[in-house]
């Protein structure tokens, strides 16, 4: 009786452990030793970017001629968390956007470290099980602490087109810290190109790199 409660215990523990990660709804390949799952280079044309609006997934559900537009999740938390607690509910959504960011989980420096990796796990690991679905991603880099710029490059596959924002606490807010870091994000990600959202700092940016810039400016409508 004692060894069926133990093999009970384990399997509880198993499965708790699978919800608490998403582990049933998919494990994917990983480069690191952390098992952050890598976003995939996927075939998105600087076009594609171009030639679309940018919107919030606040506004995802309300929002009009959605395949001529990209959705972004620089938001607070509290509006997309049900994008990781729920995963297969909001795929049929994403899935009328041309292309969607990476959500953008906050990495806040004065958090404890594990939690900012378990945030940045979250952020690889919904773009990663959104590509399996069938749904272009463009993973998101926010770089939660300056001492640990490689820790919030991890998960993303080299030459990928990235996004970040310029703006909200949190995020790119100390622009100092974007200027000191954007040249060993791009040495070291190589991307194809950078969607920059919020603030226009591209003149800025290109006399550090001379990585293509998408801006798209912040919008607080759907975007008709």
């Amino acid at each position: 009786m004692k060894s069926r409660d133990n093999y009970y215990f384990k399997q509880a523990t198993r499965t708790r452990e699978q919800n608490i990660l998403n582990l049933s709804y998919g494990q994917f390949e990983s480069d690191n030793d952390m098992g952050i799952p890598i976003i995939k280079n996927q075939d998105i044309s600087i076009s594609e970017i171009d030639n679309s609006k940018l919107i919030g997934f606040n506004f995802a559900k309300t929002a009009k001629e959605t395949k001529t537009k990209g959705l972004h999740f620089f938001l607070h938390d509290y509006q997309f968390e049900r994008v990781w607690n729920f995963p297969t509910r909001y795929l049929k959504i994403l899935k009328n956007y041309k292309y969607a960011l990476s959500p953008d989980f906050s990495p806040y420096a004065d958090t404890p470290k594990a939690i900012q990796i378990f945030n940045l796990y979250r952020n690889r690991w919904c773009g990663r099980y959104w590509q399996e679905n069938g749904i272009k991603v463009i993973p998101t880099i926010t770089i939660g602490n300056q001492a640990d710029v490689d820790l919030f490059l991890t998960g993303v596959e080299k030459g990928c087109p990235i996004a970040i924002s310029t703006m909200g606490e949190g995020r790119w807010a100390n622009y100092r810290l974007l200027y000191s870091q954007y040249e060993k994000i791009v040495q070291t990600l190589n991307p194809l190109y950078i969607v920059m959202y919020g603030k226009d700092l591209s003149t800025q940016l290109n006399l550090i790199s001379d990585c293509k810039i998408i801006y798209k400016p912040y919008s607080s409508t759907a975007g008709e």
